[in-house]
């Protein structure tokens, strides 16, 4: 990830304070990803092991810590 994405996923993370507000910036993501992408999300959605491999990645990991509010 450049500094640049990274400032910006900061600035979307900081903007997460409700659960109205992730599921608008959810359905914001999905709508402005291209049919093939929703495609393989759902794939990786669907596969219990590909989904654990990713959200137990170490970048995983560092995200729901910043969106807990438990930053390092």
């Amino acid at each position: 990830m450049t500094n640049n994405q990274q400032g910006d996923f900061s600035s979307i993370l900081n903007n997460l304070k409700t659960a109205q507000d992730r599921q608008q910036t959810a359905n914001n993501l999905m709508s402005s990803m291209s049919a093939e992408d929703n495609k393989k999300l759902f794939e990786i959605l669907g596969d219990k092991e590909k989904l654990s491999a990713i959200l137990n990645s170490p970048a995983a990991q560092a995200i729901m810590q910043k969106i807990n509010g438990q930053h390092k």
